[in-house]
């Protein structure tokens, strides 16, 4: 049997195979949960291995977390004490710090006396303080509308969106979009909204957020500090600590969230790969806010060069079986390798996000289809197609 050449007709049919299997894999990654779990598995496992690594803690971000010491002896646990948290923004400020947000949703009364302690003390606060805010695409009875706006309106502070993209499979990996909505209190996210605060520029919200890994000297990724260990100090010593906690937050962008216990404040993001465990919400828009001011961008490949690698990918994948017998080398570990490589390439390169589950799809099945037209045409020995 004579050998499968590439002949003009060849060529033509596998052009004409790449092109319908390119759309048709698009309509499938568009509407097919599978394969965009398939998609979203792979991105990010690359965007977790191959996310950015500094030697050491980011120099302009700290945390802090109220967790449940410092809650301790409060009557309640939400919302949180509004005392605690002037408490904290006083001692922040005094310390130095250049902006401060709060990752919190104050659309509810608490102690009357409290709630005026916090709005004095944001309205007197030296520090550009972030706080946050939603807008119509969370629904909120109404009198808790009314109360978050009246008390932001009060407090005369900057305020962001504390929406956050979740994905079908629930995983966060990016900032909501902007809202569309005319009435909206605000145009920023909350983590746009505190780089703004820092003097960074932001274009628009990140669909990717570019996660940093550990540092690569062991050290946590941002400054993070309890509450407790801030304004509860219990003796000389840990007085004196607390003094040294506060000034390594000067000139800093701090961010106050919660991680009590039971909290459902903690979501699974691409870094969970790695680190084995949800991150705090607080520290998923830290990690937000960090991209902005390093002006680091992670972003998808847009939809034309993701037709185009599909195409390139249809068309390897039927050229090659044609010419060779159809085995899971050719239809399954030859893409993933090639996938692999490029995701790598661009990933590192650009910051490209390549898709996996298109390109995987279009290849595996134009292999078949070449092997499948390969065996029709010569086993039925229609010889038309190759050169006599």
């Amino acid at each position: 049997m004579r050998s499968a050449r590439f002949t003009p007709v060849v060529i033509v049919l596998a052009v004409v195979t790449a092109m319908v299997l390119t759309l048709a894999a698009t309509q499938l990654g568009q509407s097919t949960k599978i394969l965009n779990s398939v998609e979203h598995w792979s991105a990010d496992w690359r965007s977790a291995l191959l996310a950015d690594r500094a030697p050491t803690q980011h120099p302009r971000i700290g945390v802090v977390l109220i967790d449940d010491d410092a809650i301790a002896g409060l009557p309640y646990r939400s919302p949180t004490d509004r005392a605690l948290l002037a408490k904290l923004i006083g001692a922040l400020d005094g310390a130095g710090a250049r902006v401060i947000a709060l990752d919190f949703l104050f659309d509810q009364p608490t102690e009357a006396a409290k709630d005026r302690q916090l709005i004095e003390t944001v309205r007197k606060a030296q520090a550009k303080i972030i706080l946050g805010s939603i807008d119509d695409r969370v629904a909120m009875r109404p009198e808790r509308r009314e109360f978050l706006a009246s008390f932001l309106r009060a407090t005369g502070a900057t305020t962001g969106y504390l929406n956050i993209r979740y994905e079908i499979d629930g995983v966060i990996r990016g900032e909501a979009d902007p809202p569309t909505a005319a009435s909206s209190s605000t145009a920023d996210s909350f983590a746009a909204a505190i780089a703004k605060a820092a003097g960074a520029e932001v274009a628009a919200p990140a669909v990717r957020i570019a996660w940093l890994k550990p540092p690569a000297d062991g050290s946590d990724t941002f400054l993070m500090v309890p509450a407790a260990q801030l304004i509860a100090p219990a003796n000389d010593m840990e007085r004196r600590l607390a003094q040294m906690l506060l000034a390594s937050f000067r000139d800093r962008v701090v961010l106050i969230g919660g991680d009590m216990s039971g909290s459902t404040d903690r979501h699974p993001t691409p870094l969970s790969k790695l680190v084995g465990e949800p991150l705090p919400g607080v520290v998923i828009h830290a990690h937000a806010v960090a991209q902005h001011l390093d002006g680091r961008r992670l972003r998808p490949m847009e939809p034309w060069k993701e037709q185009i690698l599909a195409f390139a990918m249809a068309l390897g994948g039927f050229l090659l079986g044609w010419r060779y017998r159809v085995n899971s080398w050719i239809t399954v570990t030859v893409p993933v390798i090639l996938l692999a490589l490029i995701g790598a390439i661009f990933l590192a390169g650009s910051r490209t996000i390549v898709p996996f589950a298109e390109p995987a799809l279009a290849w595996s099945a134009s292999a078949l289809l070449g092997r499948a037209a390969s065996w029709i045409l010569r086993g039925r020995r229609v010889q038309w197609y190759e050169a006599s």
